[in-house]
Parts: structure tokens; sequence; C-alpha cells
């Protein structure tokens, strides 16, 4: 399916996407007009406010968080209009890998995957603080909840996963993937988007959020947007979240906040910091924005084949780098020895395994990238350019390590085998990828100023807000973590 049948939704443009979905199994109503006189209402830095639409949440941003946050609160009875700035819908979270770092849900239990949230936080979190992150508190409070999102988004929503018996032997014990494999969130966001809008939950696209309204007193009131079709777009909300995604691909804010990092380049153009600027100018705090953005390869689907089957990572000298089963550690090390970039080498294991289907549309889209199949490792060695007795050694050392079931270069745990030729090798390239700084927010997701109390009425969730650590089950947790919080604010109702 192509990525733009996702939003076929909106398809109609950006007005009329307001008023009705573009799939006829899953139409839903225009938010109210607002009545009443606007004069005491602003935006900040903005003209005069005209409100064009009424609801008790807007959400701004539509990728896992932004979807996520807006369950709990349609389900309470609560209207919620969920605004995107690009011309599709599902944010970042639908171009990425698919996993999800979440352990103790109901599909793990009955695959017999034992392991407690607590465990994965205590197994992971001094990997966070050695990384500079002071809200441990709020990474832990939505590595904790990933299970009951998780559980919600299936029971609820419908959304598909792989059977974790299928990778039970030898692989993770703390990742679902879709049902369709590495690289595949159809199966999990498409049902999530059409249970969203059978519950009434509105759509549109092409709305850029340029500032937040305040009421007379000052407190958030709402969100202007502006559309290349619809031009200025005022919108009343009693709740307004704050979903755009991280800052990872803003070279000014990546200059300003690490430095160091300004050189690489990023996964996705859509991670601008717009939650920073919106979030700042009417005082809220930010936190640990001089963390490191995190690094993966610039092919995501690879970045975890080595969960799922025995790989071996070299330099272009040839060197092993780093354990292949840490979707991270080969990346950073690559970073950190100044490489430029690395070699994923494979063999049948991979291509024709659990994940044949990520590996088989992975070696087609970077077939320019890729050498083999090769039977030696001295073929392999001539194909990447690398010295033969360097890349034997290597290999020789790898296996060794594998059959002996213990890697004490590098303390891998995962998919501990030998390779077998036919030997193939895909070049990967280190890039940013999500930014865990961003705006303050307590557990419970609301905005907070310098002096750490909330914002009324403002909320943050996803890579947009300081803490998010692991990728879409934190982003889906921290909205579902948001939805609760806007409801009991809302309502008075836990």
């Amino acid at each position: 399916m192509d990525r733009r049948s996702f939003v076929k939704l909106a398809g109609a443009g950006a007005a009329s996407a307001v008023a009705g979905l573009g799939l006829t199994a899953c139409v839903t109503q225009a938010p109210s007009a607002p009545t009443g006189d606007v004069r005491s209402y602003s935006a900040v830095g903005q003209p005069a406010v005209s409100f064009d639409y009424n609801v008790d949440v807007l959400v701004v941003g539509s990728g896992m968080a932004g979807l996520s946050a807006a369950m709990l609160p349609v389900e309470s009875g609560l209207s919620v209009l969920v605004m995107e700035r690009e011309d599709l819908l599902g944010g970042e979270s639908y171009e990425s890998s698919g996993v999800i770092r979440v352990c103790d849900t109901q599909l793990q239990k009955q695959a017999g995957i034992g392991q407690s949230p607590s465990a994965f936080w205590q197994r992971n979190k001094d990997s966070y603080l050695k990384a500079g992150l002071t809200l441990a508190n709020r990474a832990e409070s939505m590595l904790k909840s990933a299970p009951e999102w998780l559980d919600h988004l299936v029971d609820e929503y419908g959304a598909s996963f792989a059977d974790p018996k299928s990778y039970k032997q030898d692989g993770p014990v703390d990742i679902l993937v879709s049902f369709s494999g590495l690289g595949d969130t159809e199966m999990i966001m498409l049902p999530l988007r059409d249970k969203l809008a059978e519950k009434g939950v509105t759509f549109t696209t092409e709305h850029e959020c340029v500032a937040l309204v305040l009421d007379g007193t000052g407190a958030i009131a709402g969100a202007r947007f502006t559309s290349g079709k619809a031009g200025t777009v005022d919108v009343r909300a009693r709740a307004v979240v704050v979903a755009t995604g991280g800052y990872s691909a803003n070279q000014l804010m990546v200059h300003a906040n690490n430095p160091d990092q300004e050189l690489l380049g990023c996964c996705s153009r859509l991670s601008q910091g717009n939650a920073l600027s919106l979030c700042s100018s009417v005082g809220a705090a930010t936190a640990d924005l001089n963390v490191s953005i995190m690094v993966a390869s610039d092919v995501p689907d690879a970045t975890w084949w080595g969960m799922f089957a025995p790989l071996i990572n070299v330099s272009p000298a040839g060197k092993r780098l780093a354990r292949e089963d840490d979707a991270s550690a080969t990346a950073e090390a690559c970073v950190a020895d100044e490489l430029g970039f690395w070699w994923s080498i494979f063999d049948n294991q991979m291509s024709e395994g659990v994940q044949s289907a990520s590996a088989a549309k992975v070696m087609t889209k970077r077939a320019d990238r890729l050498v083999g199949p090769c039977d030696t490792v001295s073929d392999l060695a001539a194909a990447m350019n690398i010295p033969a007795d360097a890349l034997e050694a290597t290999m020789e050392a790898f296996n060794k390590a594998m059959e002996k079931k213990k890697d004490e270069e590098f303390g891998r745990e995962l998919q501990m085998k030998s390779l077998k030729a036919p030997y193939y090798a895909l070049k990967q390239f280190p890039v940013r990828s999500s930014s865990r700084g961003g705006v303050m927010t307590d557990e419970e997701c609301r905005v907070l100023d310098e002096l750490e109390k909330p914002i009324g009425n403002l909320y943050c969730c996803g890579t947009a807000a300081a803490g998010s650590v692991e990728g879409l089950s934190t982003c889906g947790s921290s909205g579902f973590i948001t939805g609760r919080t806007v409801v009991a604010d809302l309502t008075g109702k836990e």
C-alpha cells in the first residue's frame, strides 16, 4: 500500500477534510462553529482571532503520539479534532520501522514471554542516564505504561502484530512488530485511524499550527493554523495537545543544542521542532536539549535486523564495530569513530528467515548499496573493497564466538549463530533519529513553565516532549497518558 493511501480520508483537500473523511466507511461530523464574543482572545504574536471551529480537544500532529492521545478523549464522549501540517497523516511514525519496545503485553504473555516493565526499565535505565537524560522519572512512567496502551491498541482498535512466538527462539523478548514485519506500520496505524474516525474523531491535513490562542485571562484556549487552501483557521479548544515531533531535522536547533551532531544527516525532514517554538511562546520550559540525539541507520528496517537473524556489522576496514543485537550501538560506534558508514554482513538466515519480507524490500530498494551473493569471504571482501585478510579474521572470530555462545568482545546475546555462504553485505550510513530533549512536562504530560507549574489546558507528548526514549513505544504510551490526563482534567473522571 502506498503511504499516500493512508490519508485518502483527507484526500478531498484540507477544507473538506475538516468536514468529512474521504473513506465512506469512516465519515465524521465537522467540529461545531463557535458562538459569542471573541474579542478577548488572542493568538500569540498574531493578528486578531476569529474562531472557525470549537472542540473539546485539539490534537496538533497525527503520528503515533497524536493518534494515541485522541483515544481516551473520544471514548469519553469529548469532541476531538486532529490537525496535521503535512498532506498525509501519520507523521514520522508511519515511515518508521514499526518496532515497538514493550513487554508484559497480552500478546507476549500468550507467547510465553515473561518480562515485566520494571525489569525492562532496570535493564535499560543506565543507558538513558549515561546519555544525560535528566527526566528519568518521565521516561520510566512512559515505559511502564506502554503495555496498557498496546493492549488497548489491539483490543479496542484492531492493531495487528506478528505473533512473538515466530521470533521467540533466540529473538528479542521486549519487542513487537507489525503483522507484516519490519518496516510496515500499516497494520498498526490504519486500524487506529479508522476506528478513531468511527468513534467521532475529525481529521484534517495541510494545516500548520503557527500560534497558540489565549483567552482574556491568559489561559490556553486553542490554536491558529495556516493553510494554503483555507487561509487562516482558528480553533477554540478546552485542551490543546502538541504532538508535532522532535527537532532532529531542524539544522538551526541541532546547531544550537547538539553541535557535535550537526554534520550528520537526518532520517526524516519532519522533525522541525515546532513544539518547542509553540510551547516556549507561552512560557513553557524545556529540558535535556543538550542530550545527544539518537542515531540510527538510514535504512530503518536494517537497524533491527541483528535481533532477528545473525549478522556482523563491520567498519570500512573490516573490523567488527559493536553488538549487532542493539539497534543503536553500531550507528553510535560509527559516529564515535568518525567512520562515515558501515557494512552489515548477512546470509540466507536473514534473507529467508522470519523477516524475509523486510530483507527482500531493502535488498531491492537499496540494490546500489548491496553486494553479493558471494560464495567466499575473499570474494565478499573484494566486493566491499576491504582487505581479505582483515575480513576473514573478523568473520572467523565472530563464528567462533557464536559457536561458543559467548561474545566476549561486545556482549551480543541474541541470534548466536554462525554465518555461512552465500554472503551479502549492505552499506549503511549513520543519521540523526529522535531527539530526546524537548518541552518539559510532568509525568501526566501537562506542559510545565519555568517554575515547573502546569500551564493550564496545554499538553505535550511523543518526541515533542523531553524524555521520549524508545520511539513508537514511548510516543504511543505518552499519547495514551496524555489522553487520560485530558479526560480527567476536562471531566473530573479518572
